[in-house]
């Protein structure tokens, strides 16, 4: 389904976002690990942020491409996202995932979000970060210009062959250690790339704006799968 496709973007982003241990403090090499530090610190330190993020896929396979657009707020365990197919919500415990098209919402507590077996489309960001945490090597490649940005360039390789990741690339600001791209190879030869801007720091969501409200919504059918 169409909106599966989300899932890579906010759990690539969130990967490094979430949690009280950075990813690098376990497995980076050299500058990468200091790196990948300050861009966990850059997130956890402030009271909540926005960012619009560009979201394209290719499958050379079967010679298929999809892009969208999505926005993403967040403040700590908290999370919504918009796009044209998906409304996720989140205020830590429960997730909703709301689809328009159907009118349909499901809801889930969050302890309760399986990730699935070697998927990277990881419905749920804060158990990605806490399961994948101690499975990559990152190291630095250097540094280049993206998007008129001096950025960092850092490569990420699983240290199990079992999964369906490849590399994970990302580029990240020298400066503001904002996330500015990033991509998701596949050994299939998928390949996801992910462009965030806009960054809107301390623009935090009023607290009922991380959870479902029914009630804007008339006829919602609501789907309670673990609750």
């Amino acid at each position: 389904m169409k909106y599966r496709n989300l899932f890579p973007a906010i759990t690539l982003f969130l990967l490094f976002s979430l949690g009280e241990k950075s990813f690098g403090q376990y497995n980076s090499q050299g500058d990468a690990a200091a790196i990948l530090e300050r861009f966990s610190q850059k997130a956890l330190s402030e009271e909540g942020f926005s960012v619009i993020f560009d979201f394209s896929s290719e499958e050379p396979m079967l010679n298929k491409s999809d892009s969208w657009q999505g926005s993403l707020w967040l403040k700590k365990d908290k999370y919504k996202v918009i796009t044209s197919s998906l409304i996720l919500f989140s205020d830590g415990i429960k997730r909703w995932q709301y689809l328009p098209e159907v009118n349909e919402v499901n809801v889930q507590l969050c302890s309760q979000i399986a990730p699935e077996e070697d998927d990277f489309m990881i419905s749920n960001p804060i158990i990605f970060f806490s399961l994948y945490e101690k499975q990559f090597i990152a190291s630095k490649l250097g540094q280049t210009t993206l998007r008129q940005r001096k950025v960092e360039e850092i490569d990420l390789i699983p240290r199990s062959h079992k999964g369906e990741i490849s590399r994970v690339k990302l580029w990240i600001d020298s400066v503001t250690f904002e996330l500015v791209s990033a991509k998701v190879i596949q050994k299939s030869g998928i390949q996801y790339v992910l462009v965030f801007r806009n960054y809107r720091w301390g623009d935090a969501l009023p607290e009922k704006e991380y959870q479902f409200d029914p009630s804007l919504y008339p006829g919602v059918e609501i789907i309670e799968m673990d609750l």
